[in-house]
Order: C-alpha cells, then structure tokens, then sequence
C-alpha cells in the first residue's frame, strides 16, 4: 500500500509535497532501477505535486486502520490472524467466487 500522498510532511511553508509512486521515473532513476537502456525503461508510477491535506499522521493511520477492519468484517475475519494469507490461498470466508 503507498501512503506517501497521505502522510507528508507539514512542517515546511509550503502546502504541496512532491508525491513520487515507487515505479515513477524519478524514483526509478535515482535508485538505479534500470540498466541504462532506454528501450527497457518501463514506468508506471506518477510523479507530482500534491497538496497537504492537513491530517496528521495519527488521523491517518486510524482512517486506514478503520477501512481494514470494515474489509475484514465484509470476508468474515475477527483478527489478523485470521486474515494473514487467506487471501491468497482460497480460504477466504465472506467471498466466494
């Protein structure tokens, strides 16, 4: 999950924030993410600039924490436990396709 549009730093003037997804160009640039050639640069992600939204990080890791357990309550699950890996291995309770 990429939060880094959410949580930015509010301690500068400004009120927007350089937002780089992981598979943008500049993140994939900087990182040496690839060889150089490019034919096979191949970026997905954005790169842009983003306003502060004026939530501290607290607000909003209890929104996410909040949209978790409203998922968790629509598969069927009461813990983490639970959840961890079911997803992905067929054994989830709530939904089936």
């Amino acid at each position: 999950m990429q939060v880094g549009k959410c949580i930015i730093d509010d301690t500068r003037s400004q009120p927007f924030k350089l937002y780089r997804g992981m598979a943008s160009k500049g993140v994939v640039e900087d990182y040496d993410l690839w060889d150089g050639n490019t034919e096979n640069l191949f970026v997905e992600g954005e790169e842009r600039m983003v306003p502060y939204e004026g939530k501290s990080v607290v607000e909003v890791v209890h929104e996410y924490a909040n949209g978790l357990k409203s998922a968790m309550s629509y598969l069927g699950y009461n813990t983490l436990s639970e959840l961890k890996g079911s997803l992905w291995t067929g054994k989830t309770i709530g939904v089936k396709l």
